[in-house]
């Protein structure tokens, strides 16, 4: 009712963010309207990019898009985010998003039957230039990943949101080296993710790659004593690690992985 009886009123204007946001909440039918009150709000002469209203609707945006897998868009509007707002407190979380959405963009190029949008875009890309274009994308989205790990190390996440974003870089930073075939690369960023959360399951899936690399490599020797360095980080794991649900797998998956990669012979 605001914004549709006082539309030139720069209380009007401010209530777009809410609304946006009340949209949002109320379910996936209802996000092309918050993306359209964002448009809206970001095209208004009455609010410049030096309000804090155009600031926030520009990061909203960014997350829809994000949300909807609309990455390409996600990128954009996180690019002119960081460039107008060089100095955000959330500066780590926008890089996430943007080398996320950069990786996720690259799964696209590798889907046979496009799903959004930005597929379609990329869709009549010939193969080489598909392979050329998830190449960048990867390299980017590992580069942004770095650049969010530094910034949570300066600055320390403050909600569960952050903490789950800054662990989340460690791993699929490692994820864009294997996935660029730098099986050297990523043996080390997996490393440091296991490293940097040992008594996360996920250190387990890190030591799964890690050996994944090494036979890509040919190195079978490395492989199986990564396979043997897992079993043991398994054992140290406190019980409350898959006690929560949070765990893809329960310990006693990884137990009978484990010891089946172990004795299968594989190596050999």
């Amino acid at each position: 009712r605001n914004l549709f009886r006082h539309p030139t009123a720069l209380a009007s204007s401010k209530s777009s963010i809410p609304l946006a946001q009340c949209y949002m909440a109320k379910g996936t039918e209802f996000y092309p309207k918050a993306e359209r009150t964002l448009n809206e709000l970001l095209g208004s002469p009455l609010i410049t990019p030096e309000a804090t209203e155009f600031k926030q609707a520009l990061f909203e945006l960014a997350q829809l898009y994000y949300r909807t897998n609309k990455f390409e868009e996600a990128i954009s509007k996180l690019e002119e985010h960081s460039r107008r707002y060089p100095q955000e407190e959330n500066k780590a979380q926008l890089t996430f998003l943007m080398g996320d959405s950069y990786r996720k963009s690259a799964l696209l190029i590798s889907k046979s039957k496009p799903t959004s949008q930005p597929a379609d875009i990329l869709a009549g890309l010939d193969p080489l230039e598909a392979i050329e274009a998830k190449r960048v994308r990867l390299s980017k989205a590992l580069t942004l990943y770095d650049q969010a790990i530094e910034l949570y190390r300066i600055m320390r996440p403050r909600n569960e949101l952050n903490v789950l974003y800054e662990k989340l870089a460690y791993f699929y930073k490692a994820d864009c080296a294997y996935d660029l075939a730098s099986y050297s690369d990523a043996i080390r960023h997996y490393n440091s993710a296991a490293f940097a959360y040992p008594n996360d399951p996920s250190a387990l899936t890190a030591y799964v790659q890690i050996v994944n690399s090494y036979c890509a490599m040919n190195k079978f020797a490395e492989a199986r004593a990564a396979n043997e360095r897992a079993k043991v980080l398994l054992k140290k794991m406190s019980p409350e690690a898959f006690a929560d649900g949070a765990a893809a797998m329960p310990r006693e998956y990884w137990q009978e992985w484990l010891k089946w990669t172990g004795d299968s012979g594989i190596w050999k």
